[in-house]
C-alpha cells in the first residue's frame, strides 16, 4: 500500500498458490511450457498445445484480493479479552445443542429400533434395519415427536395401516406411510428443555441430560437479556425497540430469547434478518426451533399484520408478483464478465502493439498488427457492453430500493397466512414469470471469423468453462470481435430502459394529502440514499454474560491452581 499526497495505491498479488501434483512419474518443468508459449506469442502464431503448469492456475481479480484484505481488521484480542470470550461461549447453544441432539437421537433410535422389531416379523424387521433408508424413517418419527406425537405409536400405526406383503424396501415403505400421516402437522410451541427430558434407561445419563437442559434454559434466558441490552439490528427490526415498561420489557426479552436461541443454535448470523427462510425437513429439530422463533416474532421486518383479515392478507400477498413483473434484469455477473473481457483485451492489444514494434520481418509484423486491431475492436465492444450492463444494474438497484417496502409486506402477509392456517397447502411465494425471462439463455453464435492468425483457445478447466460459455454468449470472444452486439444484450438494455422510465415517473409522483384540497406532503418515493462508508476497524461487540456455574467453576479452578503454586514456596 503506497501513501502519496494525491492518491494511495494498493498492489495486490493475484496469483493463487500452486496446488500439489500427486501424479506418479516425471513431468517436464513448467518453465518449458512457459517458454514455448512466449515463443508462439512473439511470432504471432496460434498456440500449438495447451500450456501446462502455472499458466493454467486461475487468477483472482485485484478487487477480490483487496476486499479479502479489508475484511480482516488485523487486530488480535488480548489475553483478558480472549478469556472473557471463552467464558461467555462456554455454554454456547451450538455446543450444548449438539451434545443434546447426539444423546437424545441415540436414545430415540434405540426406542424406534425396539418398536420396529416388535411390530414386524423377524425377517422383515431385520431387512428394514439393514436398509440405509432407516435414517429417513427415524427422521420422520423425530418430526412426529416434535409435533407432540408418540413416535413409537406412529410407527405401529404405520405398520398396521396396510399389509407389508410384497414390500421389497420395508424402511422406505414405512417412511412413506409416516410422512403421509404427518402431512400438515406442525411442531408444538417451545417448552423449556427441562420439560422435554427423554427416557434413556440410564440414571447417570438422565442426570447428565437434566443438567444439560438446565444449562441450555439458563443460556436462552441470558440471550434474551443480552439482546435487550445490545439491541442488535435484527431484534429492533423484528421485535421493535425495547419498551421502557418493565412488564413489556420482560415479555420482549422472552420473545427475543427464542429468536436468539435459534440463531445461536443453528448458526444463523445475518445481522438484519432475524431467522431467515424455513429450514428443510432434513432436521426436524431445526424446523421446530424456526417455527418457535417465527411465532415469537409476530411480525416481519417490523410489519405487524395480525389485525388484518384473510382477504386483506391475500391482497397484500399478491403485490409481490405485481412488483416483480416489471423488475429490471439482475446483470451483476454479466457486468463482471464484460469488465474482465475489456481488461484482457486491453492487455493483449498493448502486448501485440509492443510485439509489432519488436518484429524483425514484415510477415510477423503484419500478424501482430492484425492481432492488435482485433483486440482493440474487442476492447471497444466490451466497453460498450460494460456501459449497458452498468446502467441496467443501477436500474435494478433503484427498483430494489423502491419496491422493497411492498415486497416485505407481501412476505409478511404470506407468513401470517401460513401461521393462521398451518394445515392448508399454500403455494410458495414466487416472483412473476417475466422476471425469470428477462435474460435469455446463451445465444447461438455464428461461425467464427476465418482469421489465420487468431490464437487457438486454451483448453478450459472445469471451473472456468462456465465463464467461457457466458462470454461466448455475450459476444466477448476474439472470434466475435467485429460482430454486432448480441441481441440478448440489446434486449437487456431495452428492458432496463423501460424499467428506468417507470422509476423516473415514480420519482416525481407526489404523496396525496388527506383531503383533495390539502397540499402534498412530499414525494411518495424520495431519493434513495447512497451507501455510507464505515470504519474498517469496528469496536468489539459485547459478549453474553457468562453463566454463574461457569464462573464458579473458573474461580474454583483458579483458586486451586494458586494454592498448588504457593505450596512449594
Amino acid at each position: 500500500m503506497s501513501r502519496g499526497r494525491d492518491a494511495s495505491h494498493a498492489y495486490c498479488i493475484t496469483d493463487l498458490s500452486r496446488a500439489a501434483d500427486t501424479r506418479e512419474g516425471s513431468r517436464p518443468a513448467p518453465e518449458l511450457a512457459r517458454a514455448k508459449r512466449l515463443v508462439h506469442e512473439r511470432a504471432g502464431l496460434p498456440a500449438g498445445e495447451t500450456p501446462r503448469g502455472d499458466q493454467q492456475l486461475p487468477v483472482l481479480d485485484p478487487v477480490t484480493v483487496l476486499a479479502g484484505i479489508l475484511a480482516r481488521d488485523g487486530s488480535e484480542l488480548s489475553a483478558t479479552e480472549t478469556l472473557h470470550q471463552e467464558l461467555s461461549r462456554a455454554d454456547h447453544l451450538g455446543v450444548l445443542g449438539g451434545i443434546w441432539d447426539d444423546v437424545t437421537r441415540h436414545a430415540q433410535a434405540t426406542r424406534f429400533e425396539r418398536a420396529l422389531r416388535g411390530a414386524l416379523p423377524t425377517g422383515l424387521g431385520t431387512q428394514a434395519l439393514n436398509d440405509p433408508a432407516c435414517t429417513w424413517l427415524w427422521r420422520s418419527l423425530r418430526e412426529a415427536e416434535t409435533a407432540g406425537l408418540d413416535g413409537v405409536r406412529v410407527l405401529r400405526d404405520a405398520v398396521a395401516s396396510r399389509t407389508m406383503n410384497g414390500a421389497r424396501d420395508v424402511a422406505r415403505v414405512l417412511d412413506s406411510r409416516v410422512r403421509r400421516m404427518l402431512d400438515g402437522v406442525q411442531p408444538q410451541p417451545f417448552r423449556p428443555w427441562t420439560e422435554r427430558l427423554p427416557p434413556t434407561g440410564s440414571a447417570d445419563l438422565d442426570q447428565y441430560l437434566s443438567e444439560l437442559a438446565e444449562a441450555m434454559d439458563d443460556r436462552i434466558r441470558r440471550l434474551g437479556e443480552h439482546a435487550a441490552q445490545t439491541q442488535p439490528l435484527w431484534a429492533v427490526q423484528a421485535l421493535a425497540p425495547v419498551p421502557s415498561d418493565p412488564v413489556a420489557r420482560l415479555e420482549w426479552e422472552q420473545r427475543a430469547s427464542l429468536v436468539a436461541a435459534y440463531r445461536e443454535r443453528y448458526g444463523y448470523a445475518n445481522p438484519a434478518d432475524a431467522i431467515g427462510p424455513a429450514p428443510a425437513k432434513t432436521s426436524p429439530e431445526a424446523r421446530a426451533a424456526w417455527c418457535t422463533a417465527l411465532s415469537a416474532l409476530g411480525r416481519v421486518h417490523g410489519i405487524d399484520l395480525r389485525g388484518c383479515t384473510d382477504g386483506e392478507l391475500w391482497l397484500r400477498r399478491g403485490t409481490y408478483e405485481r412488483e416483480t413483473a416489471w423488475a429490471p434484469p439482475h446483470v451483476a455477473e454479466e457486468l463482471r464478465l464484460a469488465l474482465i473481457a475489456e481488461r484482457d483485451a486491453h492487455v493483449n492489444a498493448v502486448r501485440a502493439e509492443h510485439e509489432l514494434r519488436a518484429a524483425h520481418d514484415d510477415q510477423t509484423a503484419g500478424r501482430h498488427q492484425q492481432l492488435a486491431r482485433i483486440w482493440r475492436a474487442l476492447e471497444a465492444k466490451a466497453a460498450t457492453e460494460v456501459g449497458m450492463f452498468a446502467a441496467a444494474q443501477e436500474t435494478r438497484r433503484q427498483w430494489n430500493a423502491v419496491t422493497e417496502p411492498t415486497r416485505q409486506v407481501a412476505i409478511a402477509a404470506d407468513l401470517e397466512l401460513r401461521r393462521r392456517h398451518p394445515g392448508r397447502q399454500i403455494p410458495p411465494l414466487r416472483p412473476h414469470p417475466a422476471e425469470a425471462d428477462r435474460i435469455a439463455g446463451p445465444a447461438n453464435l455464428g461461425p467464427a471469423s476465418n482469421v489465420d492468425c487468431l490464437p487457438e483457445p486454451a483448453e478450459q478447466e472445469p471451473s472456468g468453462q462456465h465463464e467461457a460459455d457466458a462470454q461466448r454468449s455475450l459476444g466477448l470472444t476474439i472470434q466475435a470481435a467485429h460482430e454486432q452486439i448480441p441481441e440478448q444484450v440489446l434486449r437487456i438494455s431495452r428492458n432496463a430502459s423501460t424499467a428506468q422510465a417507470k422509476l423516473d415517473d415514480l420519482a416525481h409522483l407526489p404523496l396525496p394529502g388527506t383531503d383533495s384540497d390539502d397540499l402534498s406532503l412530499g414525494l411518495a418515493w424520495p431519493a434513495v440514499a447512497g451507501p455510507e462508508r464505515d470504519a474498517v476497524l469496528q469496536p468489539p461487540r459485547p459478549h453474553v454474560v457468562p453463566s454463574a456455574w461457569v464462573l464458579d467453576r473458573y474461580y474454583t479452578t483458579q483458586l486451586e491452581v494458586s494454592h498448588a503454586e504457593a505450596e512449594p514456596a
